[in-house]
């Protein structure tokens, strides 16, 4: 593992805390963040991208059915954006 993947503070989310809080304001509206998760950490995931502005679609389960990865959207509305166009990246800036 990287060592940053190992530094993931007391409760091993601070990764996820970051990562949502900066989709949030990076995303365009229609934009995604699919990020892998611990097991046992799914509840607490949703509960990090709800206050970063984030809503969880849906948490898909590995082979073992272990929740394993969060799929995420901006909250419609919070910036205001126009959904990004068939073919454009959802990230502003470049890729």
């Amino acid at each position: 593992e990287p060592a940053a993947a190992l530094r993931g503070g007391p409760d091993g989310l601070d990764t996820v805390r970051r990562l949502a809080t900066a989709a949030s304001r990076r995303l365009r509206t229609g934009g995604w963040l699919v990020m892998e998760i611990g097991a046992g950490q799914a509840g607490a995931v949703r509960g990090i991208a709800d206050r970063a502005g984030m809503r969880t679609l849906a948490v898909q389960p590995d082979l073992q059915g272990i929740p394993r990865a969060a799929v995420m959207q901006p909250r419609p509305g919070r910036d205001g954006g126009e959904p990004p166009k068939a073919g454009s990246p959802g990230l502003t800036g470049s890729r």
